[in-house]
C-alpha cells in the first residue's frame, strides 16, 4: 500500500470520526475576567469592568498618518457578531455593556489585540448576583459578581 493511499485513509477516518457535522454546535468556552471585586455599596448602580477573549472578526489595522498627523497608531474594531450582556438576578433585569479592542504598536505593525469591557448595572437593595456574558458566533465566556446594596 502506498504512503499516499495510507495517509488518505487515515485523514478520511479522522474526518469521519469527528461526528455528524450538522445541527447546532456547542460554543467553546472563552476567557472572561471581572476586575471589579465583590463589594457592599450604597450606590444605585455598579460599574463592572474586565477583559475577555478577542471575538471572531475583530481586527486592528496599522495607520500611519504622517506626514499630516503626529504618530502612527492601531485602529481596532470589535467583530460585529460580538455581544457583552449583563443579568442581575435580584431584579431579573438584563442589559448590554461596551467593548473596546486595544493593541500596542509592534514596529510598523499592530501587536496582539486584547479586549476590555465595561457595564453599568442597576442594583436592588440587598444581594445582587450579576452575571456577565461575552459571546460571539463560536465562543462564550461568563463570570459572576456579587454586590450588596445597603
Amino acid at each position: 500500500m502506498s504512503k499516499r493511499l495510507l495517509l488518505s485513509m487515515i485523514c478520511t477516518a479522522a474526518l469521519l470520526g469527528c461526528g455528524g457535522g450538522g445541527g447546532d454546535r456547542e460554543p467553546q468556552q472563552g476567557a472572561l475576567t471581572i476586575y471589579t471585586p465583590d463589594q457592599t455599596t450604597s450606590n444605585a448602580t455598579v460599574t463592572v469592568y474586565g477583559s475577555g477573549f478577542v471575538p471572531t472578526g475583530s481586527k486592528c489595522t496599522y495607520v500611519d498618518p504622517r506626514p499630516w498627523g503626529p504618530y502612527p497608531y492601531c485602529d481596532c474594531e470589535v467583530g460585529s457578531g460580538a455581544h457583552l450582556t449583563w443579568a442581575n438576578e435580584a431584579s431579573a433585569t438584563t442589559g448590554e455593556g461596551n467593548m473596546s479592542l486595544q493593541s500596542s504598536m509592534a514596529g510598523s505593525n499592530c501587536g496582539q489585540p486584547s479586549l476590555l469591557w465595561i457595564a453599568s448595572v442597576p442594583l436592588e437593595s440587598g444581594t445582587n448576583v450579576i452575571t456577565i456574558t461575552l459571546s460571539d458566533a463560536n465562543t462564550v465566556g461568563t463570570g459572576t459578581l456579587t454586590v450588596t446594596r445597603n
